[in-house]
């Protein structure tokens, strides 16, 4: 059954290409808002 299981997600990966495309896009987010937020505090100072 797992073997089987395996071969499905190995032909219908939307679930995974989906997760990973959401984890780049959250990661390139965050990466931004770290920049803007660096900004933000040298201009404070």
């Amino acid at each position: 059954m797992s073997s089987w299981n395996d071969d499905y997600l190995n032909v219908y990966p939307p679930t995974s290409r989906m997760y990973t495309l959401t984890m780049s896009l959250s990661s390139i987010a965050i990466s931004m808002v770290a920049q803007v937020i660096e900004k933000f505090l040298k201009r404070l100072r």
